[in-house]
């Protein structure tokens, strides 16, 4: 199984393909591109703040590994907090954020990373390092019982240039 993917538009999108056919439905998107959509809009700030898709950008192009960790790792280069994020179909996914513009790759295994995860609300701590010579993102979910607050930083640095 790969863990490894490009940063297409240098970013990435984690997501959950599930609650994101739902949020396209309720607000009656039927435009492909969602990349588009979601910066030209304010419904790209509400995908954010609902936990539906947590964007990495200023990533510069190359294969970047991602994990699930428990703790933060010894030595890191950045670390962002105050993401939410919810699982509500047992599962999210990773890919380029320059997949966005053609919907349809969303379950793309081409060009995704899945994860299983139990369905509930989470923080998320997303944290960049080195591992050997593989750039990684790992990302830190913390259950929670609630939706917690947001405040994460989408002009985050993740100091890989």
């Amino acid at each position: 199984m790969k863990d490894t993917i490009f940063s297409e538009l240098e970013g990435f999108v984690i997501y959950e393909p599930y609650r994101i056919k739902k949020f396209l439905q309720i607000n009656e998107i039927k435009d492909k591109n969602l990349l588009n959509y979601l910066t030209t809009s304010e419904l790209g700030d509400t995908i954010t703040e609902e936990g539906i898709a947590v964007p990495i950008t200023w990533v510069p192009p190359d294969d970047y590994k991602f994990s699930i960790l428990d703790s933060m790792p010894e030595s890191y280069l950045a670390r962002s907090e105050g993401w939410v994020f919810k699982v509500e179909n047992g599962s999210f996914s990773i890919m380029g954020i320059g997949y966005l513009t053609n919907i349809d790759r969303i379950n793309d295994k081409d060009v995704n990373l899945s994860f299983n995860l139990e369905n509930s609300w989470y923080s998320l701590t997303i944290v960049s390092y080195m591992e050997e010579e593989q750039k990684c993102f790992g990302l830190i979910l913390e259950k929670e019982d609630y939706k917690p607050d947001f405040y994460g930083d989408l002009e985050m640095d993740f100091l890989f240039s």
